[in-house]
């Protein structure tokens, strides 16, 4: 069926539910859940063999539970041992406030001195941001580093992460430009005021080259088709690989087959260099986990041992939240609504039809939205005239209307914090397989742009199970069609409003309990990199 299905497995002193039925058809015409390997498997651990037909398959659901056990045990078990240090942190309050009735969501306002920054060229903003130096001394010096044009919205968490994990000293390093790459650094430097700053490819080699790093987080780990960012990326690594006392990489997935190419390319090449996979979903690590398994079956890895997957540590999940941030702790905006509003519903993303299945909206005509909606796309038009064709197909139904927008993330944090809901748009009759990728494990943006300023989503039930986030307003292609969520959407919004604010305190407290999660396996990654560094 797919669904999840449970299995208390014991890990340490922790007993864990995080076993999912694998999904190879071959195992599931079998009929082999969790539950089931569970049985069989004994209490002792693993069976050597399965004296029944469908060992093959027994075994590896077998392998793949107690994995999923692990990943999912290894970070409570972290989270717990923790000590209960936490690092200040102002989203950190926003769950009790939400509890306590208080409205915690975002205006969009601009302080003179931002405001000043936006205004003046790019060079000067980069002058002006590149002020901050590097200390002379460090306990936990940390690079972040980026060399794709793209990929600047995960930075903010990637730098928040590190810094609220114990690194002292902060660099974010960015290769190439990217086209909105200076309006994120100015929200980044506003809320962390000791990060350095390095930009250009250049310069970027010079700093990994003449600076002592105990950890480097890669935040796109995957070899592009374009050589000139290929070769970025193995300058990098070859720097890194040749310093006397090497660092730790982290290496953050965004797409899974790209980045277990590249990880298999990057250690064949330096097979002692400790990589940790850093995946941007719940659900990637599984897949990875899955992805390694298959392919070690298809190219005969199993000689002599259960399994030899390649992968040196079980992959940490490290969502980014942090979109707009700073926005977050400046004001209030949902104030309960009166019924003669229109209900803005934003959806993020390139306007491309191949990505995102936009004729759900066609459902609207035979079940009009019970008040005036207005839906807001933020992104680039990849089709030509396809913004055109969108227009004309709001417009052509009752109580609908759109509107379009582009641009810095400043505009996006705008739009997503006067916004009511947050529709990706994605179910499993989006052309090209996208919709695939999305439930094995591709974040998809709206959702973590969703998450961090705690607006509810209208999205695919499968992704937002698998993304973990429950109580939103879902979309399921076997029962509940997308007009029907959308009046749910607005009834709850004008109706039932206790429910609207539950649905956002949820997603808060998931936020929370994401990101200390990835805090504490941060902390690990540095407890053992330091003990490592100090005995080489």
């Amino acid at each position: 069926s797919g669904r999840p299905t449970r299995l208390d497995t014991r890990v340490g002193e922790k007993h864990q539910s995080l076993c999912w039925e694998a999904r190879s058809l071959w195992v599931v015409r079998r009929h082999v859940t969790c539950e089931h390997a569970h049985r069989v498997s004994g209490s002792q651990g693993l069976l050597p063999a399965v004296s029944t037909r469908d060992a093959p398959a027994m075994t590896r659901v077998v392998f793949l539970c107690v994995l999923y056990a692990a990943i999912g045990a290894l970070d409570q078990l972290e989270v717990d041992s923790d000590g209960g240090s936490e690092v200040a942190h102002p989203l950190d309050t926003q769950c009790s406030a939400l509890k306590r009735g208080l409205d915690v969501n975002a205006s969009a306002t601009l302080s003179d001195e931002r405001r000043e920054l936006y205004s003046s060229s790019k060079d000067s903003r980069m002058r002006e941001l590149q002020k901050v130096k590097w200390p002379e001394t460090c306990d936990l010096p940390v690079a972040v580093v980026e060399v794709f044009p793209y990929h600047d919205e995960v930075l903010p968490t990637s730098l928040k992460l590190v810094e609220a994990a114990g690194a002292d000293c902060v660099a974010v390093l960015k290769a190439d430009e990217g086209a909105r790459e200076f309006d994120i650094f100015v929200e980044m430097r506003r809320w962390s005021p000791t990060f350095v700053l390095v930009h250009g490819k250049l310069h970027v080699f010079s700093f990994l080259e003449t600076h002592d790093l105990n950890v480097v987080l890669i935040n796109t780990f995957q070899i592009p088709p374009n050589p000139v960012v290929s070769r970025s990326l193995f300058r990098v690594l070859s720097i890194v690989h040749a310093k006397q006392k090497r660092p730790r990489l982290v290496a953050g997935c965004h797409n899974l087959s790209p980045f277990m190419k590249a990880y298999r390319n990057v250690t064949y090449t330096y097979p002692d260099f400790d990589v940790t996979p850093m995946t941007f979903h719940p659900h990637q690590s599984k897949s990875m986990m899955r992805y390694q398994h298959d392919y070690a079956h298809e190219h005969r890895l199993l000689e002599g041992e259960f399994i030899d997957w390649g992968l040196q540590h079980l992959p940490m999940t490290s969502i980014p939240f942090y979109f707009g941030f700073p926005h977050v702790e400046e004001g209030a905006r949902h104030q309960r609504r009166t019924s003669a509003e229109t209900v803005r519903i934003l959806c993020i993303g390139e306007l491309d039809s191949r990505r995102r299945h936009y004729r759900v909206m066609e459902t609207l005509r035979d079940d009009p939205p019970l008040k005036p909606i207005e839906f807001i796309f933020f992104g680039r038009e990849v089709e030509s005239g396809f913004r055109s064709s969108l227009a004309d197909l709001a417009t052509s139904i009752p109580n609908v209307s759109a509107s379009f927008y582009d641009g810095e993330y400043t505009i996006l944090f705008k739009l997503v914090a006067q916004s009511d809901f947050v529709a990706p748009f994605l179910d499993n009759t989006t052309l090209g397989g996208a919709h695939n990728d999305y439930v094995d494990g591709k974040l998809s943006s709206s959702m973590a742009v969703a998450t961090g300023f705690l607006v509810p989503i209208i999205g695919c039930a499968t992704i937002l199970e698998n993304f973990e986030l429950e109580g939103q307003i879902e979309v399921d292609e076997t029962g509940i069609d997308f007009a029907q969520a959308i009046n749910s959407a607005i009834t709850v919004l004008f109706e039932d409003r206790s429910y609207y604010d539950a649905m956002r305190l949820r997603m808060c407290e998931f936020r929370h309990e994401k990101f200390s999660q990835a805090r504490a396996r941060m902390r690990q990654v540095f407890r053992e990199t330091v003990s490592q560094l100090r005995h080489s």
